[in-house]
């Protein structure tokens, strides 16, 4: 169907001239197109990997699709030379691994990610050698208010006070003030602090209740971080939006398993138990017989042993 036979679908008045490449719609003048994006949040630009119905698919879609593939891998190769040349040389990159084998430590996962991601460039947090702790950076959501900010919270402190610093925060804001008015009006009792899942499947999205009166590190252990920490603050009218994690999907409590994180952490390197092997067969031939077992200790720590992959 031609643009200039159908009439205009902002302002029906005149016929069309332009159609979006992005959601097909059909303007007549720069104000139509203006007035379309800013009612339907649309920003021009074509969905390269929008799905096409093979009874669609011709000429020019194969052609655009392996364009797209092209492009994809030019930036792929561009990442990967940027990462060799620019990020493993760079002094950060040892701080950043250094952090990485602190979070470790204290039982936490910490995923980074390349520097080309806006969160990479986001992220601000760090390891304070003088007190030997994590300065997380997180981001605190409020769905409720459509709202999102972040802090810098050491991981010692417990989680309703970090959260009562933002709420805080809100009186010298009046824009905060008035985005947070239903945050602020409940009891704690009435509001969860939720975390998202990562390293999942796509599709299973799940969620893992934070404990208010603990520390942040204390909630952080055996969890996977990318990043840093985004926590979704909850008012008890949207508890059933987020779904949980099982119970049998959950993971070890840090007083159960976390001992040892907690001793390397401190300093104190806790040395495995010897393992023993036995053997079937003796190769030594002078001698006569031979010890029916071997004692194989492992004497190199996790963080000792690690290497930049």
């Amino acid at each position: 169907m031609s643009v200039s036979t159908v009439k205009c679908e902002t302002c029906s008045q005149q016929f069309g001239k332009y159609r979006c490449p992005r959601c097909q719609m059909i303007s007549c003048s720069l104000l139509c197109v203006k007035q379309h994006k800013d009612a339907k949040g649309c920003n021009g630009v074509r969905n390269k990997a929008a799905f096409v119905p093979l009874s669609g698919f011709n000429d020019l879609q194969l052609l655009n699709d392996y364009r797209y593939l092209e492009d994809l891998q030019r930036k792929l190769d561009t990442s990967s030379r940027l990462t060799k040349k620019s990020y493993w040389r760079s002094r950060n990159h040892f701080k950043l691994f250094k952090l990485r084998n602190e979070a470790r430590n204290r039982g936490t996962r910490l995923r980074t990610m390349p520097l080309e991601f806006s969160k990479r460039r986001r992220n601000r947090t760090y390891y304070n050698r003088t007190h030997n702790s994590i300065r997380w950076y997180v981001e605190w959501k409020f769905p409720a208010a459509d709202a999102c900010f972040t802090s810098i919270v050491d991981e010692t402190k417990c989680l309703s006070d970090a959260l009562n610093e933002i709420m805080i925060s809100s009186d010298s804001d009046p824009l905060r003030a008035h985005k947070l008015q239903r945050y602020t009006s409940r009891d704690k009792d009435q509001i969860k602090l939720l975390m998202k899942i990562e390293e999942k499947r796509v599709d299973y999205v799940r969620y893992f209740e934070l404990d208010h009166h603990r520390s942040l590190r204390d909630n952080l252990c055996q969890r996977s971080i990318i990043e840093f920490p985004t926590i979704f603050v909850v008012l008890k009218e949207d508890w059933d939006k987020y779904q949980l994690e099982k119970k049998q999907d959950g993971h070890k409590s840090c007083d159960d398993s976390g001992n040892r994180n907690s001793l390397i952490a401190n300093g104190q390197h806790s040395v495995k138990s010897p393992v023993v092997f036995p053997l079937t067969e003796c190769r030594q031939e002078s001698k006569d017989s031979c010890d029916s077992s071997v004692t194989a200790c492992e004497d190199e720590s996790p963080v000792e042993s690690s290497i930049i992959r």
